[in-house]
């Protein structure tokens, strides 16, 4: 077990932890990670990703004791208002593994809750 070398770029940090988003190899569980928005700069961000002209690359390791790496992105799918999101919350990552080597990553929203978005939230 133990992270399999996950990054994402600018994100995300949980907020329980103060670290970025990592992952347990070979371990089928839910996981909570709770996001802050710090400012408006990083709102911004968010609702980029959510009208997708950006995306939120990331990559993991495919084996530990090298640094190839499997690329994925983490989508974003919401309603963007005037002064706030309501961005939907539950994201599932899939990690496909062979031989003790993950060989394929992807990760997808499930539309069932939203979150209430704002700098500062």
């Amino acid at each position: 077990a133990g992270d399999d070398g996950a990054a994402c770029g600018d994100g995300p940090v949980c907020e329980e932890t103060g670290t970025p988003i990592t992952f347990r190899f070979g371990v089928d569980a839910f996981q909570y990670c709770g996001w802050r928005i710090a400012d408006a700069a990083q709102y911004e961000r968010l609702v980029q990703r959510v009208r997708r002209s950006q995306h939120w690359p990331c990559r993991v390791r495919m084996v530990r004791e090298h640094d190839f790496y499997i690329p994925f992105a983490i989508p974003l799918w919401g309603l963007v208002e005037d002064d706030h999101a309501h961005i939907d919350n539950h994201i599932n990552f899939v990690f496909h593994a062979d031989a003790g080597k993950i060989i394929g990553a992807a990760a997808y929203v499930v539309r069932d809750r939203f979150q209430y978005a704002t700098p500062g939230v």
